[in-house]
């Protein structure tokens, strides 16, 4: 597709409006008729089209981070499943349960991980495993030093 218009001609109102409400850049592209690369290279050109980009509906951003505490934490929910038809009605014979979904372990350490990444840090402490392995290094090698005095000590005899 060859781009047919100018950056300067760019609505970046509407481009913020087709972000926020979920669409891809290369959806937001080809809609104003913009080749895939052109966009690419508008986007490294001009802040102002990242900017408009990266507008986010706080509404919408508060929704999912209910819906992954719910997940985090686990929920219940209603479910309902039309076993048939009663034959005096004609209405729909419903049968509900409530279904409880436990905690999803994902949802947890991505919450935490985000919300409080100093107490839960998603990397391993490498510090401790330095401490380890140098310890276990210098034990390995007095072990060593014991082993050549009691063997150098055994072959006193032959002197």
């Amino acid at each position: 597709m060859k781009t047919i218009i100018k950056f300067d001609s760019l609505d970046l109102t509407q481009v913020a409006k087709l972000s926020q409400a979920g669409h891809t850049k290369e959806f937001i592209a080809s809609f104003f008729g913009i080749d895939q690369d052109e966009f690419k290279r508008w986007m490294l050109k001009h802040p102002s089209l990242v900017k408009a980009l990266e507008v986010k509906d706080p509404e919408k951003v508060k929704n999912v981070e209910s819906c992954l505490y719910h997940r985090a934490i686990g929920y219940s929910l209603l479910e309902r499943k039309v076993e048939g038809v009663d034959d005096k009605t004609g209405l729909p014979i419903v049968d509900s349960k409530v279904k409880q979904l436990p905690p999803d372990m994902d949802a947890i350490k991505f919450y935490l991980t985000n919300k409080d990444p100093e107490k839960w840090k998603n990397r391993r402490d490498t510090k401790n495993e330095h401490d380890i392995k140098g310890e276990l290094a210098t034990r390995l090698l007095r072990a060593r030093r014991r082993l050549k005095n009691a063997h150098d000590d055994d072959m006193d005899f032959l002197e």
